[in-house]
């Protein structure tokens, strides 16, 4: 299956069982930030080939893209980051998984729908920074 960039979007799962889906990656603005304020069960991505990944469980999610633009050209995403942390106790730390929506070069290792997982120190999730747009979530624990 060829990968389809429409494909990729959110689906957040709240506490009192509303689901939110968010826009795809062609608007840049995914929604994430006009999420209501509730309680978040499940954070759910599609990739590229339909399939999802699925976190639950934590204290807090996040969402982001990353953006490149060619100088007069448009922007275009080229990373989707799902976040999540406080699990099982462990506000210290975030897991960081990072989904690849656009090669970059034909040097890039990483393909597009390639996903990597990392743990990051909390403040330190993104190259080395604090992120912003963190939503209350449902911890497990």
């Amino acid at each position: 299956m060829k990968p389809r960039a429409e494909l990729m979007r959110f689906v957040v799962t709240f506490q009192d069982g509303e689901l939110v889906e968010g826009a795809t990656l062609g608007s840049l603005d995914t929604g994430w930030n006009d999420l209501p304020d509730k309680p978040i069960e499940k954070l759910a991505y599609t990739n590229p080939y339909g399939d999802r990944i699925v976190l639950q469980g934590y204290r807090e999610y996040n969402h982001m893209i990353e953006c490149v633009q060619r100088i007069g050209g448009r922007p275009h995403v080229t990373d989707v980051y799902l976040m999540g942390a406080g699990r099982n106790g462990d506000d210290d730390n975030v897991v960081v998984y990072k989904l690849t929506a656009f090669q970059k070069s034909d040097d890039d290792t990483l393909r597009v729908g390639d996903v990597s997982v990392s743990v990051k120190k909390r403040g330190e999730e993104y190259l080395g920074s604090e992120t912003w747009g963190w939503r209350k979530g449902v911890a497990s624990d």
